[in-house]
């Protein structure tokens, strides 16, 4: 048996962290990426979009969390494999100006398949993608997923567990 980690992080004295984390009404994490199985990261960031990562304990993350996702080996390497086959691709800054306005207006977010990408709507296609098929179901606004969102859908996976740290 293989596993998926992704990891959950907020910002130390960051302001898009906190602004993050206060449309997410207190959830405590404001930004996601994957572990990929020789323990790079991997995760979406403005303003340089899908990217390999280097971030360690002492980047500017001032909490974490774990979770770890039970899959076979072959849905962990068609995880990465997808993964690997969005770097480069731009941040989605057109889907936070959605979630801004949902929530200042309550309008839906139009629906549509993403060129660009979030950090959370990029780990959630992932686990969704069929190749992988962890989530049986996507969203009809996979643009707008928030990591709140995401973690409580990993929790829909028997036998997923969270490491706070």
């Amino acid at each position: 048996m293989a596993e998926i980690t992704l990891y959950f992080v907020a910002g130390k004295d960051n302001l898009v962290s906190r602004i993050i984390r206060g449309a997410e009404l207190g959830f405590p994490y404001s930004h996601v990426g994957a572990m990929l199985p020789d323990g790079r990261l991997i995760s979406a960031h403005a303003p340089d979009g899908v990217q390999i990562r280097t971030e360690t304990d002492e980047s500017p993350w001032e909490r974490w969390a774990y979770v770890y996702l039970p899959c076979t080996q072959l849905q962990s390497t068609m995880h990465a494999n997808w993964l690997f086959s969005q770097i480069g691709k731009p941040y989605d800054m057109v889907a936070i100006g959605y979630m801004a306005e949902g929530l200042l207006t309550s309008k839906p977010t139009p629906s549509g398949w993403p060129s660009a990408w979030i950090c959370s709507s990029l780990q959630f296609e992932a686990i969704a993608h069929p190749d992988v098929g962890l989530f049986p179901w996507r969203p009809s606004a996979l643009r707008t997923v928030t990591p709140e969102m995401l973690m409580y859908a990993c929790t829909g996976v028997p036998g997923s567990r969270i490491v706070i740290r």
